[in-house]
């Protein structure tokens, strides 16, 4: 009996030129962007800006305070001190649950010294000043949730009968910059690193550390040295290091009495309740980037601004996600807060640190609604956080309608849930008997299916009632910057058919990274090569010959003419592993996914490549798509190889390095030389589940070394180009070399 023959066709999705699109509520910095907004709380609106600049995309998130009763804003640090109380945002959010608030949204806030958790500047908390400003900027909150930014410029004196000593700074690490106090704020112990002088102080009344206040001490004991001690629970530990320029430096006696003041230049730092330092951004309406880490560079960003009305705003924008979110410098960041009305602004930290969370209305959780530059989040000093003040009853007071896709292709469909919300925003029952009203004729709604017409736009889907109502923002547009092939609900990268075999082949717009709601008919499918035939659904069946190209139009005409190319193509047979390592062929690697090229390159010695032990051997090993390679070397001789993942649309060329599509908590554990074997064990679960051809066990440094991290662009998040060690599951062909051609 004649077996029929399968013939293997590999796809690959090319991107889209883009058009301009209409802007719904576009900032300065961006084009090609959609902004939509809701309120979360009383007198707070939470904003997402999506769009473009001149660096790729970007993606913000914003909340508006306007002050109030009923939402107010506060400053945490995780912990009793401000020594070693690093918490990430989610963990700063559950301490603020623990102490009975209810947490609506917020961001990191100050920058702080890395190895001890110590803020750079100002902290007040519940009107205790717990560290002093260090010249820095701030911002302040007052009880009825008004904010005040500026320089505080606190002037800190201990005074007795021996003279007055002016303080530096206060619960600050000791260094040779000035005198310096420190009390249990600071920690337990003074943490002293180098030789000093100290006087211990006793505290004679139990009076707060306030701007404007002063405390009753007593000299109890002092003396020099370098080791570090406990701080007592009344006590506080006058210091300098040797060497420190101190001209006001009073040795007190012990059993003097003495008395701390603390001035602010600015009386309205007294009436603050809460308070974190950061770097002047605006001041006046005019961006200013001085004294700004790395300004120039585009990160992550947070900052806090005030609008001349008095209205806050809180900012962060995710960075150094090519694929997310590039991030901005520090003078677009000035020139975002200005377009947003701001007229004074602080910088807050950046990078990694940037972080934003939410509660959503109709929610009882506030989780991380940002995506952290680091892979994960990161451990900060203090953040601030918006609370609400009324507490929630359950009862609706608000419809919350919330779509499955924010961007639609014009005659394409998306579902939305609704949910109920009571009058703080928390959760409630989800209103009934809801009427639906879509803007400006942008489309109908039907149940909970809003279909959008073939107008390009933005659509405010209103939902009402006549007791409550709410209200969604979608945005219409045939801009797809590129496609996607699935088949039966997974992304395809080739399929293997027999003539006259049929594949439903389902195409996927995105636009600024995100997937769109669409349908296989608002694509147009041809077929070139005499391949077979495609009907509008994307229905592909086979013909009878063998030919090597699949075309998809991204959009039919009459919105777009421009298409999308994907590509059918046979593999080229596979080279030799002796041929390739003579061709040089080792030294170069590049791919393409979606329209996006990238190119890896790295030295490698030809006694580095595992080399069949025969041509016979080659030959045993060799399949339709891959050539592999074995070596009588021991388990832990060193071996390049690479790894593919079948189920991308990606085609790639390799020879001597390997690419593993990784998640974001194993790609915590790249900082180690070695990473753990549990780890290797749950990445190579996770190459499994991708249908991975073949895993290594890292043994690299990122940070060092000619292997890197490169993030792409598109499904695939993170690759990571590592040296390798003789590690694999058992679902892996050997260890070798493949080559695929398009």
């Amino acid at each position: 009996m004649r077996m029929k023959r399968k013939t293997t066709f590999r796809l690959a999705a090319a991107a889209l030129a883009m058009t301009q699109l209409f802007t719904a509520a576009a900032s300065a910095a961006f084009t090609n962007g959609f902004s939509w907004s809701y309120p979360v709380g009383e007198g707070l609106t939470y904003t997402r800006t999506e769009g473009k600049n001149t660096a790729g995309v970007q993606r913000a998130n914003v909340l508006t305070y306007e002050p109030n009763t009923g939402v107010s804003p506060v400053m945490v640090y995780a912990g009793d001190t401000v020594y070693g109380s690093k918490a990430t945002i989610t963990n700063a959010v559950k301490y603020l649950q623990n102490q009975g608030k209810t947490v609506i949204g917020g961001t990191n806030a100050d920058f702080f010294v890395m190895s001890s958790g110590v803020p750079i500047g100002l902290v007040i908390d519940k009107g205790t000043l717990i560290s002093s400003d260090a010249w820095q900027y701030a911002v302040g909150f007052k009880k009825d949730g008004t904010a005040v930014i500026g320089r505080p410029t606190m002037g800190i004196r201990i005074t007795g009968a021996s003279g007055s000593c002016s303080v530096s700074y206060f619960n600050k690490t000791r260094t040779t910059a000035g005198a310096y106090l420190l009390d249990r704020s600071y920690d337990e112990a003074t943490h002293f690193a180098a030789k000093g002088s100290y006087i211990v102080l006793e505290r004679e009344d139990s009076t707060p550390v306030k701007a404007g206040g002063s405390v009753k001490l007593k000299v109890v004991s002092k003396g020099t040295g370098s080791s570090s001690f406990a701080i007592g629970e009344n006590q506080m530990v006058l210091t300098k290091s040797d060497g420190a320029n101190v001209p006001s430096w009073v040795d007190f006696p012990v059993g003097e009495e003495v008395t701390l003041s603390i001035t602010a230049a600015d009386p309205a730092w007294s009436e603050v309740e809460y308070a974190v330092g950061g770097k002047l951004l605006i001041d006046d309406g005019t961006v200013t980037t001085s004294g700004i880490d790395a300004a120039s560079s585009r990160r992550a960003r947070s900052a806090i601004g005030v609008k001349s009305d008095g209205t806050v705003v809180l900012y962060e924008i995710d960075g150094n996600q090519s694929s997310v979110s590039t991030g901005l410098t520090a003078a677009e960041l000035g020139e975002e807060l200005k377009e947003l009305g701001c007229v004074r602004a602080l910088c807050l930290d950046g990078g990694g640190s940037s972080a934003m969370a939410l509660r959503q209305p109709g929610a009882s959780e506030t989780s991380l609604i940002s995506s952290p530059s680091d892979g994960s989040q990161r451990a900060c000093a203090n953040y601030i956080f918006f609370t609400a003040n009324t507490p929630s009853d359950g009862v609706t007071a608000h419809a919350v309608l919330t779509p499955s896709y924010r961007y639609i292709l014009p005659g394409a469909s998306t579902w939305f849930s609704i949910k109920g919300a009571d009058a703080s925003y928390g959760p409630a029952e989800a209103p009934a008997d809801l009427v639906f009203e879509v803007s400006n004729d942008m489309g109908t709604v039907e149940g909970q299916t809003f279909t959008a017409g073939q107008k390009s736009g933005s659509a405010t889907i209103t939902a009402s009632n006549g007791s409550v109502s709410g209200s969604m923002n979608v945005c219409v547009t045939g801009d797809v910057q590129s496609i996607a092939l699935q088949s039966g609900g997974r992304s395809v990268s080739s399929v293997s058919v027999k003539p006259g075999q049929s594949v439903d082949l389902d195409a996927l717009g995105y636009h600024l990274g995100q997937k769109m709601a669409s349908a296989d008919t608002a694509f147009t499918w041809t077929v070139s090569g005499g391949i077979g035939s495609v009907d509008e659904k994307g229905v592909f069946t086979a013909g009878s010959s063998m030919a090597s190209a699949f075309r998809v139009a991204s959009v039919k005409s009459g919105w777009r003419s421009s298409s999308s190319r994907a590509s059918f193509c046979r593999r080229s047979r596979p080279l030799s592993s002796t041929a390739a390592s003579r061709s040089g062929a080792v030294r170069s690697v590049s791919m393409r996914a979606g329209s996006a090229s990238f190119r890896w390159r790295r030295s490698v010695q030809d006694s580095e490549i595992s080399q069949p032990t025969s041509a016979a051997a080659a030959s045993k090993n060799r399949t339709s798509s891959t050539m592999t390679g074995t070596s009588s070397a021991p388990d832990t001789a060193r071996r390049i190889s690479w790894m593919r993942n079948p189920s991308s649309a990606v085609c790639v060329t390799a020879a001597s390095s390997i690419f593993f599509p990784l998640n974001r908590e194993f790609y915590r554990n790249l900082s180690q030389f070695f990473i753990p074997d549990q780890a290797v064990a749950e990445a190579e679960q996770h190459a499994q589940r991708q249908r991975a051809y073949h895993l290594e066990a890292v043994a690299a440094n990122v940070l060092k070394g000619p292997f890197q991290v490169f993030p792409l662009k598109g499904r695939l998040q993170r690759l990571v180009h590592v040296k390798f060690v003789a590690r694999h599951y058992e679902a892996a062909p050997s260890i070798g070399r493949s080559f695929c051609r398009a």
